[in-house]
């Protein structure tokens, strides 16, 4: 039994009616692809259908969601665009009680069906754009659930120390920073009885409008306050970066507008920076692209999942393991802008990684 949840839609200006999923789908493809018929073939759909579509939705909202010119394609109107930030948002902002709902109710089902109960493997994780496709290929190649839940690097560390979960997510920047994070880590990880499995490289920076109109180049333009931010909490691995990085240029945060406006998610940073509601945020560099935005790379980092020496045999921790060295990991990775998996699987101790 496989249960899956998602948001449904009603618009109007006075009577509202239920959105079809494929007029998101239609606006995301003419962001993308900046034209309808070319959206309309990423959708599978006929032009006609795709017009239709778009045409209806524009007499019952009583205003333009594309603007289109003949021989130059098409571009969302803000109506279009508004919509599509809402719907991305909402559903990212969503997304961690939507899963956890879903297993709950997939689990008592189960129960209900008198089908043996799906063994829970347990990560706390700080938030990544791969997590999805995690869940998805941990169940399909083990009929197993997949609880994970995002809490930050630190804290996730913490919890594995405690033995709330089976493994933890957390990520390390490459480079000259790297000795102050091993330093902060070590403090959270006995380091003689953790093996790190190696996930994906990634890169973390500022995300920006596409095109970059406010000319962003370096940390140094965030002081003086012209810039509104949106940053990460502070339990965060991203924040912890940010805040070295600040340290390391002489950067009061204090200067920063929109230092402490905190969002919980790479996603729903990025989200709001494509609505508008800021000119800038912290996170990486998948999230940027998941929006069509731009991106300034500050730092490359390795995503990790400790895992402690005395649960390396248990059948999902196994798993977990055979799911990041196959495949399938690299080839789900490979569709995720932004992401290398090409060491994906990689076992270490972390006393080798850290020390």
């Amino acid at each position: 039994m496989i249960v899956e949840l998602d948001l449904s839609w009603r618009l109007g200006p006075e009577l509202a009616k239920p959105v079809p999923p494929i007029l998101f789908a239609l606006l995301r493809a003419v962001e993308s692809e900046g034209s309808l018929s070319a959206a309309a073939k990423q959708c599978r759909i006929s032009y006609r259908s795709a017009w239709n579509q778009i045409n209806i939705w524009e007499n019952n909202l009583g205003s333009p969601l594309i603007h289109s010119t003949r021989g130059q394609g098409a571009t969302l109107s803000l109506l279009g665009a508004g919509i599509t930030w809402g719907f991305d948002f909402a559903k990212d902002q969503l997304r961690e009680a939507s899963n956890t709902t879903a297993n709950h109710i997939q689990s008592e089902l189960n129960h209900v069906l008198q089908k043996p109960s799906a063994q829970l493997l347990s990560i706390q994780a700080s938030h990544c754009l791969s997590h999805d496709l995690l869940r998805k290929l941990f169940h399909s190649q083990t009929g197993n659930v997949l609880e994970l839940k995002h809490c930050g690097s630190g804290r996730s560390l913490e919890h594995l120390r405690a033995g709330d979960c089976d493994a933890a997510g957390f990520h390390l920047v490459d480079g000259q920073l790297r000795r102050s994070f091993c330093d902060k880590y070590m403090q959270l990880i006995d380091v003689d009885k953790t093996r790190l499995v190696h996930s994906l490289k990634r890169r973390q920076g500022l995300i920006v409008k596409r095109g970059n109109p406010m000319g962003l180049r370096d940390l140094i333009d965030l002081a003086g306050g012209g810039m509104r931010l949106v940053n990460r909490q502070p339990s965060s691995g991203t924040r912890l970066l940010f805040d070295q990085l600040l340290i390391d240029q002489g950067i009061n945060p204090d200067e920063i507008n929109g230092y402490d406006n905190e969002e919980f998610t790479h996603s729903a940073v990025a989200a709001l920076v494509a609505g508008g509601s800021a000119d800038v945020g912290v996170g990486i560099e998948a999230a940027a692209l998941k929006f069509n935005l731009g991106f300034i790379p500050l730092a490359t980092e390795t995503y990790y999942y400790a895992i402690p020496k005395n649960k390396w045999e248990y059948e999902g921790v196994q798993a977990l393991l055979g799911l990041l060295a196959g495949a399938s990991w690299n080839q789900g990775i490979k569709k995720i802008e932004g992401y290398d998996a090409s060491r994906a699987g990689t076992v270490q101790d972390a006393a080798q990684v850290l020390n």
